[in-house]
């Protein structure tokens, strides 16, 4: 295996790792940005 295509193989699995890190990370933020909004949802129902 040459050098360049470890390189390249090596920039697509940390190309695939960031894409699903960042994937949590929204998924994360849409989870708790949904929370209050459901809460509070929940909260004018009971009113």
């Amino acid at each position: 295996m040459s050098a360049l295509n470890k390189i390249s193989t090596w920039r697509k699995s940390t190309m695939l790792l960031e894409k699903t890190v960042h994937a949590k990370k929204e998924i994360h933020f849409k989870q708790t940005l949904m929370f209050p909004l459901t809460e509070f949802n929940s909260m004018l129902l009971h009113m």
